[in-house]
């Protein structure tokens, strides 16, 4: 049964990671400033799903879905470790620090690189994400930005 688990796990992040750089970029600005970002009070948090350790090693792959009202904000952050994501449904804008954002649809992935200062927006029908990601043992995977 274990085995069967990680072989579909290892074939879901061979097909979300395969399918990374195939969409076309859809770039916008932010729309908000930092300062109008951190007065937001919509938080749409991650359910974990799943860490297992990665054998012989301090590191963990973590797994989990966020579900996104419409327009929700998931507030500023960023990670310990890179982090993949797959939109299930709907579409959110990916804004980092520093750089435009970016529409990611239905059926897209995109990579967030570890320390990248970020948030997301659901657009205006919600958005369901899975997310994968990889993490040190015993240590906080997304640190909050106040």
């Amino acid at each position: 049964m274990r085995y069967l688990f990680t072989s579909q796990l290892l074939l879901c992040f061979f097909m979300i990671s395969s399918s990374l750089n195939s969409y076309a970029n859809q770039y916008r600005q932010m729309p908000y400033s930092s300062e109008e970002l951190n007065k937001q009070e919509l938080k749409t948090p991650t359910q974990i799903l799943q860490r297992i350790d990665l054998s012989n090693t301090d590191y963990q792959l973590g797994m989990g879905i966020a579900s996104y009202k419409p327009n929700a904000i998931k507030t500023s952050q960023y990670q310990n470790g890179p982090e993949v994501l797959y939109v299930l449904n709907g579409e959110i804008t990916y804004c980092a620090k520093g750089k435009n954002s970016k529409i990611i649809k239905k059926g897209e992935s995109y990579k967030i690189p570890a320390g990248e200062v970020h948030y997301s927006q659901a657009g205006p029908n919600g958005a369901d994400i899975l997310a994968s990601w990889i993490l040190q043992k015993n240590k906080p995977f997304a640190i909050p930005i106040s």
